[in-house]
């Protein structure tokens, strides 16, 4: 665990992962959104809306990060969901915000590397459950690995082992769900503009994000890297 949504069916995958068949791509550069900076294209913080398309000035631009590590907090608008099913039953958690801070850096060979931890916030859960225990709770990643597999898409993974999160439910109004839920794999992003989106079909198709070691669990939402100055970072 970006505009976060996630959705977990009887097992959670809520975070950042990416997809292990992917390789880096060599190429990318982080770079920031940055106003009044580089050639000015854009006209949101996001550099989603390009200047020329929407017939207007642009304000905003890409800058380069400095080199070497740089220091970043993670972000969202709106909600995080991921879901899984199981046995005919889906579950889905839903969280209404998170925060974070890791580091990302543009490597040696064009490679774009980072770390970092998320943590989601106000975490509810469908069928009655309760979440750590509580009506809403908050779960945090394990350190997770971040590496741009092209100049559009970012993979997040663990950065060791396998683990991503871990929860529990209990009191579910279906005995079955009440258990601890490992939340494990990979999964990519696609950046559009500043903000690095996941759906849902698209986390299910790569396959990659499990529960319980088999569960298959889908990813939905946004997520914001802010970088220096309160610059939300974007690939190119």
């Amino acid at each position: 665990m970006l505009r976060a949504r996630v959705i977990f069916g009887v097992g959670l995958t809520c975070a950042l992962f990416g997809v292990g068949v992917l390789a880096p791509s060599a190429g990318a550069e982080a770079v920031t959104c940055a106003q009044n900076r580089g050639a000015k294209d854009w006209v949101d913080k996001k550099c989603k809306t390009e200047a020329l398309e929407a017939g207007k000035s642009g304000q905003w631009g890409h800058l380069q990060i400095p080199e070497g590590p740089t220091l970043n907090t993670f972000e969202s608008e709106g909600n995080t969901v991921l879901k899984a099913t199981t046995g005919g039953v889906t579950i889905t958690l839903t969280s209404s915000s998170l925060e974070g801070s890791g580091e990302i850096e543009n490597a040696t060979g064009g490679e774009i590397k980072g770390t970092g931890t998320i943590t989601y916030l106000g975490v509810a859960a469908n069928h009655s459950c309760l979440v750590n225990g509580s009506a809403t709770s908050s779960i945090t990643t394990k350190l997770l690995k971040e590496t741009g597999v092209s100049t559009t898409e970012l993979k997040f993974e663990p950065n060791s082992g396998s683990t991503i999160a871990e929860f529990t439910l209990s009191s579910c109004a279906i005995s079955a769900l009440n258990k601890t839920w490992v939340i494990s794999g990979v999964v990519v992003g696609t950046f559009n503009g500043a903000e690095v989106e996941f759906s849902h079909a698209g986390t299910t198709t790569q396959g990659t994000l499990k529960a319980n070691t088999s569960i298959a669990a889908g990813l939905e939402g946004g997520l914001l890297i802010v970088g220096a100055n309160g610059n939300l970072l974007a690939v190119t």
